[in-house]
């Protein structure tokens, strides 16, 4: 569910767990907004199966709802932990990265809300960025404060979102796969080109634990194609 964007090349890639649970908390979305502006969305809601596959749906719903409206990142976790406090039949939370990535000013605001932190891939340096500004999870206490974070972007830069049956996939020997096993795979495998980065991602997260995930893996890359103001002809570099 990744909306087609002029300017951004865009990929997304959910794996299972199980073989036979196509359905679980993971999700992603990108929505194409106005003033060349796209919101992009990556969630996990805790529990599997079908309640937090529903659950998740109507947290998309809702954030859609909210991009459109124009409010910010930090503006929008906010309603949404209000809106799922009011599920008083279930007791469930998220993880959530919502960003607003606008075009024209080359410029990215987020919020992550007790989520793995994003990375932002340098196309000048090679450098690998993690968007450090952090909030807590959704859904777990009323009046929660959100933060907003902001970076500039240049074109060719990457952005890689996941969730965290990334990062604490394991080894046959019970080793995590971890920060430092994700950074390696980006600096190893980014040099190799944008397209069928996270299928290659994937494998190697297949080889490093023989083929048996512990947990959903949900992953996200970005690439910023065309930034500034096109119309003028002017843009950032």
């Amino acid at each position: 569910e990744l909306q087609q964007v002029e300017g951004i090349s865009a990929e997304g890639i959910y794996s299972s767990a199980t073989a036979d649970a196509f359905v679980g908390g993971d999700f992603y979305s990108m929505i194409k907004l106005p003033g060349r502006r796209a919101c992009i969305i990556m969630g996990d809601v805790s529990g599997k199966g079908i309640e937090a596959a529903s659950i998740s749906s109507a947290v998309k719903t809702a954030l859609s709802a909210y991009a459109w409206e124009g409010r910010t990142p930090a503006r929008m976790v906010a309603t949404l932990n209000e809106f799922l406090l009011g599920f008083s039949r279930v007791e469930t939370f998220a993880t959530l990265f919502v960003g607003i990535v606008d075009l024209a000013t080359s410029s990215l605001m987020y919020c992550s809300a007790g989520h793995p932190p994003a990375i932002l891939v340098s196309a000048q340096s090679g450098d690998a960025e993690l968007l450090d500004v952090q909030s807590g999870v959704v859904g777990a206490f009323h009046d929660m404060e959100y933060k907003n974070g902001t970076v500039c972007l240049h074109e060719g830069d990457i952005l890689l979102l996941y969730t965290d049956g990334t990062t604490e996939a394991r080894s046959p020997e019970g080793a995590f796969f971890g920060e430092t096993g994700l950074r390696d795979m980006i600096m190893n495998e980014v040099p190799r080109g944008f397209d069928g980065l996270l299928n290659r991602f994937l494998n190697t997260l297949d080889r490093y634990t023989g083929r048996r995930l512990d947990d959903d893996v949900a992953m996200v890359a970005l690439r910023f194609d065309e930034l500034g103001n096109v119309d003028s002809g002017k843009k950032s570099n």
